[in-house]
This record gives structure tokens, sequence and C-alpha cells, in this order.
């Protein structure tokens, strides 16, 4: 009979945790449970956020461009004469405008058409001197130089958001601009069907819904009431202290009656 120990033999298998180890691993998977599940409430938090703000932003954006359907003829360009921003041997006068089906930024329904003695302005956001005429038109239409018994609507086109000073919506908000907006499509259709060749860019139109005048470039006090004149409403240019305002002149871009404007889709 032999001394030898008896070899224990091994064993495989799981390891079971001892109570000690399992009592010591609960407040560590309780502490990473809490880790997750505040994780989550600060993501949900932040998602939330992310979504007003975006909410926000296209709230004060809209759409830039709209749909527009358009009826009637297309008017010829209008002629560029250095030494006259309102030319006075123009095709179009005398013409009938055609019509337009808009919206505006928010895609409300905006519609430009005959029946009232109106202005139409077209502007594009980039154009130093839309940037510059659109202040003096609101600052003329709530001193009564534009009265309020003739329409005048914008049109906003050309978009081109690298240009800057985007969106058009939030920039004619910052100006007060309180009259219709039309937001013209990616292609610049409406601008198009009036002759636009320059911005900023006014169709003057009598309650026939015919062109009495147009004019193009940064216009002065004498040349816009010469636009609402010619629809035949009288206007009460001079009557306040508000209506004496000098134009301030680009030196680096004007003729003889005042600064030139941004030539169609490609000045700036």
């Amino acid at each position: 009979m032999s001394n030898r120990p008896k070899r224990k033999q091994p064993s495989y298998g799981y390891a079971v945790p001892s109570a000690d180890a399992e009592s010591s691993a609960k407040p560590i998977g309780l502490w990473i449970g809490l880790v997750v599940v505040a994780l989550v409430i600060v993501g949900g938090i932040v998602a939330a956020a992310m979504n007003d703000n975006s909410s926000s932003d296209n709230a004060n954006s809209g759409e830039a461009t709209q749909d527009v359907t358009v009826t009637g003829e297309q008017l010829p360009q209008m002629p560029q004469d250095q030494s006259n921003a309102i030319p006075a041997d123009d095709d179009a006068v005398g013409q009938t405008i055609p019509t337009i089906e808009g919206k505006d930024f928010d895609g409300n329904p905006v519609t430009i058409e005959p029946g009232d003695p109106q202005l139409l302005v077209f502007v594009a956001h980039w154009c130093p001197h839309c940037q510059k005429e659109v202040p003096l038109l609101v600052q003329w239409r709530n001193s009564g130089v534009i009265p309020k018994d003739i329409k005048m609507t914008a049109v906003s086109t050309g978009v081109d958001k690298p240009r800057g000073n985007y969106p058009p919506k939030s920039w004619l908000m910052t100006e007060s601009w309180d009259d219709p907006v039309v937001a013209d499509n990616a292609d610049s259709k409406a601008a198009q069907f009036f002759g636009l060749v320059s911005y900023p860019y006014i169709v003057a139109v009598d309650k026939s819904g015919k062109v009495t005048a147009r004019g193009s470039g940064e216009l002065d006090e004498v040349q816009l009431t010469q636009l609402v004149e010619s629809t035949g409403v009288k206007t009460k240019s001079g009557s306040s202290s508000t209506t004496s305002t000098t134009l301030v002149i680009d030196t680096d871009a004007t003729g003889s009656t005042g600064s030139t404007g941004s030539t169609g889709s490609t000045g700036g």
C-alpha cells in the first residue's frame, strides 16, 4: 500500500463569485445604471434644445424661394440709360403687367395683378444698393412720400445664399418692411417677366394695370416721387422733415442721377 498522497483531479467550470464579491458589485452596477440614465436625460434635453433652435431659425428664415405662376405677356427689358435712372424711352410703358401668383416666405399666397396703382420693388438680399434703398423706401412709406393708397409689393429675387445678408426674410424684417412680399422662384421667373436687368428695380403701375414708368438703381426722393406720381397718385413730398433725407451716393458706382444698380443676378 502506497503512502503517496492522492493527486487531486483538476476541475473545470465557471467561477461563482463569493457572497462578498457579489455584495461589492451591486453598488458599482447601481452607479453605472445611474450614470447611463443621467446621460440619456442630458441627451434628450440637448436634442430638444437643438430642435427648438432649429424651429426658431426656420421661423425666422422661412423659405427663401417659392414657386410662382405667371400669366400674361412678358415685359421687355428695361433700357439701360446711364444718364437717367428712369428712362424716358421705355417700350414697356403702356403695357399691361403680367399676373404673378406667388407666396411669401411663409407660404402665404400673394398675388401681383392689375387693379391698383402700385409700385413693384424687386430686390436681392446680397445687393448693396438694395440694402441702401430698402430702408429709404420704408422711411418714405411711413412719412407719406409713398401714400398709403398706392399698393407697394416687394419681390425678393436673385437669391444666392453664399453672397451674404441671408436669409432675405430676416433682412426685410430687420428693415421693418411691412408691405407684402413675393418670394420669387430659384430661377427668378417673376423678375424675368417684368424685364429686370439690375437691382434695385421698381415698376410703377396705374390702376388699369399698365406700366407708367420703371426705374433702377438707388433712387432719390425726387425720382421716387416721379415714379409714384406717374401712376396718377399724388405724393406728400416735402410735407415732413423726414422726407428731406439726402441720399448718400456710392462714389464707386454712380451715374448722374444717383447710384447705379447691381446688374441682374451677377451684380454686387
